[in-house]
């Protein structure tokens, strides 16, 4: 054991310096000399210190001194090339740390502009496109307004071009499957294995259009209730349950989910716990895809609705824009009719309750009254009715730490639920857990846990936008419930289709499993090494929006505080200006807490 003295030259954290003073102190956490501090100065590194340990003065430095107070274990005899190695290691480290920061804090900023957007769009629904449209509707009628009747779309309340494309029309591309009269598992299996292979995924309109009709008919004959019951017990035991959360138009998630943990069948059920439109770039492609499994069967794909399965948000999101692009009105309308006929929750086996946003602010609901609820609705947006209101809370709300219901940051309609509802809730139900999806997790993660493992965020869309770096997951029960979380990372469509290509030579499956785990490493590598330039240039956008928007109140407020009229003011006056107008605006910011 090395013994050290004061004027010793020691290295303490990598770092050269100079044993000032040593100090009897009481229960220091040291396995050596536990009742000993060592005061070390530190040789070429200037700062301050004020020589305080637990409160207590036991060292008064130089003006010009920085010192270190530690026990005995964090001194070593002074090696200049360890010091330099660990001085490298430290200053390394110490930049991973940072990048990791700035990375989770834009992630956050990223994602509360995000509710800062929705806010914006449901207020501008309720107080700019509702009265917009009843004055369209009202000069058509009156013949004030004249144009080709299919030029306008009457469950979007959107002008569009006139679709040429018969539904009769044969311009198949020649790697699509043949669609036949009856959709079985075969042609289901060619459709994934069509979107695995292919550059070019855009389907053609009569193979859309008649599988959203026949979907339409189905749903149609098949859901009679808001619930959807499934009852695992009454499976085989090889039966495997795969519940997802929000995928958002991203097609490589659903294609890496399907290849990994296989595809929908009669025992390996999927739930798609809302939000497959929006966003992403192939909602169409998943929806269609989706609807062809539950064609081939029924019960092996199993679809909540989400809150932007309405038309308005799909105008605003992008899916209506992106059907518009593919094909037309009729398409978009056949979704929309579709919309409003899937369920609203899932109940597996009186035990685990998944919907897509979570709880009602009417806390003594039942699952009864849920199952009775009429869902058949084009949007709800700004609810009035006690019906209305139940399936918009269903769709929107957000779990919470407090107590009670509270107000939400997505809208003024918008509530947060906390671990007393949640209780309550399953309690009256005979339920076990709540899975809801609906946001990105705080820890970019795929899954998070609240209210002490009662109420589970699950979320599905992988390096969300292409932007936020997160994981996805999928929880995957067995027959009997007992269950595991997977989280991925999903590489993009091109290496998808590289590896399924290459798998189709493999003989061993262990070998394609390797493959797997080690792309999703290597995408998850690849994930860290991007910048957060995309997500600073979309957070600098909403700031600079809001700023714009409240540029009058803001300049009064600051040329107030600006005593000097130097045209220039402390950081922390700004915030607190920024935060009061904020406020003054009902709130629409308020929750980004600029500085905190």
């Amino acid at each position: 054991m090395e013994n050290y003295n004061i004027e010793d030259v020691v290295m303490i954290y990598g770092h050269k310096a100079i044993i000032e003073s040593i100090q009897n102190v009481e229960n220091v956490k040291s396995e050596i000399q536990p009742n000993k501090i060592y005061v070390g100065k530190y040789v070429n590194k200037k700062g301050y210190s004020d020589g305080t340990y637990r409160k207590k003065k036991i060292y008064t430095p130089q003006n010009d001194e920085l010192v270190i107070l530690c026990s005995y274990n964090s001194i070593k005899p002074y090696n200049e090339e360890e010091s330099a190695c660990t001085m490298i290691q430290k200053m390394f480290r110490g930049y991973q740390g940072r990048k990791s920061f700035h990375s989770f804090v834009c992630c956050t900023v990223w994602r509360k502009f995000d509710h800062i957007h929705e806010y914006i769009t449901l207020n501008n629904h309720d107080e700019i496109y509702k009265p917009l449209i009843k004055t369209i509707k009202r000069d058509i009628k009156k013949g004030i307004i004249q144009f080709p009747s299919k030029c306008f779309s009457s469950n979007s309340n959107q002008f569009s071009r006139v679709s040429t494309t018969s539904y009769e029309s044969s311009n198949y591309n020649e790697n699509v499957p043949r669609l036949k009269d009856k959709i079985d598992r075969t042609f289901a299996t060619e459709m994934f294995h069509f979107f695995l292979t292919s550059k070019e995924i855009i389907l053609p309109y009569n193979l859309v259009h008649k599988v959203l009709i026949k979907t339409k008919k189905m749903l149609e004959e098949n859901i009679k209730s808001s619930v959807i019951n499934l009852d695992m017990s009454k499976k085989s035991k090889d039966t495997k349950l795969i519940i997802l959360g929000d995928v958002h138009g991203q097609l490589h998630d659903v294609l890496w989910l399907f290849n990994r943990f296989g595809i929908p069948s009669s025992t390996n059920i999927y739930i798609f716990n809302g939000d497959i439109a929006d966003r992403g770039e192939n909602a169409t492609e998943i929806f269609i895809l989706l609807f062809i499994f539950k064609l081939s069967c029924n019960d092996s794909v199993i679809i909540n609705r989400g809150n932007p399965e309405c038309s308005y948000m799909n105008e605003v999101y992008g899916f209506y824009n992106e059907v518009l692009s593919k094909y037309d009105n009729t398409i978009f309308d056949l979704f929309q009719n579709i919309f409003e006929l899937l369920g609203l929750a899932v109940n597996v086996q009186n035990q685990i309750f998944v919907v897509h946003g979570g709880l009602s602010r009417y806390q003594d609901i039942t699952l009864k009254e849920i199952d009775e609820l009429d869902r058949k609705k084009q949007e709800i947006l700004h609810p009035e009715q006690y019906e209305d209101i139940v399936i918009f809370d269903l769709l929107w709300s957000d779990p919470q730490k407090k107590e009670g219901i509270g107000g939400n940051a997505r809208g003024n309609n918008c509530i947060t639920f906390g671990p007393d509802v949640t209780e309550m809730f399953l309690k009256n139900n005979n339920l076990d857990i709540l899975i809801r999806s609906h946001q990105v997790p705080k820890t970019l993660k795929g899954i998070e846990s609240h209210h002490e493992g009662k109420c589970i965020t699950l979320f599905s869309a992988s390096n969300y936008c292409n932007k936020i770096k997160n994981l996805g997951a999928a929880i995957i029960f067995n027959q009997d419930l007992t269950f595991e979380v997977q989280e991925y990372m999903s590489p993009s469509l091109e290496v998808i289709r590289e590896t399924f290509e290459e798998n189709q030579k493999l003989r061993e499956k262990v070998l394609h499993c390797s493959k797997i785990v080690e792309l999703e490493k290597n995408e998850q590598k690849n994930n860290n090494k991007l910048s957060t330039e995309g997500l600073m240039n979309d957070i600098i956008n909403c700031l600079s929006t809001i700023i714009c928007n409240e540029k009058n109140s803001l300049w009064n407020n600051l040329y107030k505080q600006d005593k000097d009229k130097k045209g220039v003011v402390h950081i922390n006056i700004w915030k607190e200006e920024f935060r009061k107008v904020e406020q003054g605006e009902k709130g629409t910011h308020g929750y980004i807490c600029v500085g905190n």
